[in-house]
């Protein structure tokens, strides 16, 4: 084989090779994009877009009852009046509502309601979304650092076996004391095994809300960051006052609750129609020539007496008035505790960042001296591993310190409905 064979083999091969790192290089996945593929493809997100577009229709329908009606009878009968005969009848008829005793006009009111309710729940199922999204994506990335934790962990404990090792090979120690470290690499190693585990189980979490095969492989862009919360607690109560979606679905369903009594109320009042109507008869099916006439004027429905059905449904919807405020009342104080314990939990996160992070640089040091004083021989291995799982420890703290700052700062911003 001359060296151009060889050459466009090793070329081929380079590029198959190639093709297939391409293939398996992961997907770059930011937080923003996990956010966007969420709210296109969760199924939840498509029924509040059909709620809403019920809702749509629901109103236009009623706002055809205000308009002209048109009907068309037609009718055979068979006749014995010394002589059977047939006759056959057709009736056009208009209707014009003049009035419904604001019937018509409250039904409007309300499904304008439920159309705002149904508008308002579309965007608080967004929020919801997005959120769990947030959280899932900040799994992965605690996880992620957890995983990085335990491979230092395994790293130092391989270096320090390796030394452990030799010395013992020399007869320089004890078997407790290599016994000891292979216990701890053990140890280690098996802290990197379960932290895998939560990493891959964390990503499929993730990819199942974005709608993502879970055998892709992903990789997240974004970092855990800190930076003080810009709003006070009084800022953000004041906030989630104004804002909170669900509060404003419970508003919307005592509005609506008040505005069925107003229809059922209408059902006390006269109700006026203009009507119009030509009739046709003729004993042929196909004739209408025998007998016409026709009527126009107006005609008013007054509901005298109905046996206090009015009234008691009257009553059954001011209890549920009654029961829309109190459930409107009990959800702004749970908005309220809800981002007072966003905000206390944010705090705290915050505060251990700065203490975790100054434990992580004694810890260091801590491990540094404990190295020299066991190289000197001035020490013993328990001291110098004991070192190690504290550094260790103080590593997971601060991750987790900064894991639980982000993530109360997005629990806080959807309490607040921000």
């Amino acid at each position: 084989m001359n060296c151009i064979n060889k050459a466009c083999l090793f070329l081929l091969f380079f590029a198959v090779l190639s093709v297939s790192v391409y293939a398996q290089d992961p997907l770059q996945l930011s937080l923003e994009d996990c956010i966007k593929m969420a709210l296109e493809n969760n199924e939840n997100i498509e029924i509040y877009k059909q709620i809403k577009e019920s809702a749509k229709w629901q109103l236009s329908s009623a706002k055809k009852a205000k308009g002209v009606n048109i009907s068309w009878q037609t009718s055979a009968y068979r006749i014995d009046r010394d002589y059977y005969y047939t006759t056959f009848g057709n009736t056009l008829s208009m209707q014009v509502p003049i009035s419904t005793g604001r019937r018509i006009e409250e039904t409007i009111n309300r499904q304008l309601l439920q159309l705002d309710s149904a508008d308002i729940s579309l965007e608080n199922q967004k929020q919801l979304i997005r959120f769990a999204v947030i959280e899932a994506y900040y799994n992965v990335l605690q996880c992620k650092n957890l995983v990085t934790i335990a491979e230092s962990g395994v790293r130092m404990s391989s270096e320090q076996m390796s030394v452990i090792q030799t010395q013992y090979d020399e007869g320089a120690l004890v078997k407790s004391d290599l016994l000891h470290m292979q216990i701890e690499l053990a140890n280690y190693e098996q802290g990197l095994i379960d932290a895998k585990g939560s990493l891959e189980i964390a990503e499929n979490k993730l990819l199942s809300l974005i709608g993502l095969p879970i055998d892709t492989l992903i990789e997240t862009t974004d970092k855990f960051e800190y930076s003080p919360y810009p709003m006070t607690l009084e800022e953000c109560l004041e906030f989630a006052k104004a804002n909170r979606l669900d509060s404003k679905i419970a508003k919307n369903a005592v509005k609506q609750s008040e505005t069925q009594i107003k229809i059922l109320k209408a059902d006390e009042k006269p109700s006026i129609s203009a009507v119009a109507s030509k009739n046709i008869t003729d004993n042929k099916a196909s004739h209408f020539s025998r007998n016409e006439s026709w009527e126009a004027g107006v005609v008013m429905t007054w509901k005298i007496f109905n046996n206090n059905e009015t009234k008691h449904s009257v009553k059954s919807a001011e209890a549920e008035v009654k029961r829309a405020k109190a459930e409107a009342v009990g959800v702004d104080k749970n908005i309220l505790l809800q981002t007072k314990s966003a905000y206390i939990q944010m705090k705290s996160a915050e505060k251990n960042i700065e203490t975790s992070a100054e434990a992580v640089l004694k810890a260091k040091e801590n491990l540094s001296i404990s190295q020299a004083r066991y190289e000197e021989g001035v020490d013993i291995l328990l001291n110098l591993t004991d070192a190690q799982e504290k550094l260790i420890r103080a590593g997971t703290n601060y991750y987790t310190a900064l894991y639980e700052y982000n993530l109360g700062r997005a629990s806080l911003e959807k309490a607040i409905g921000k």
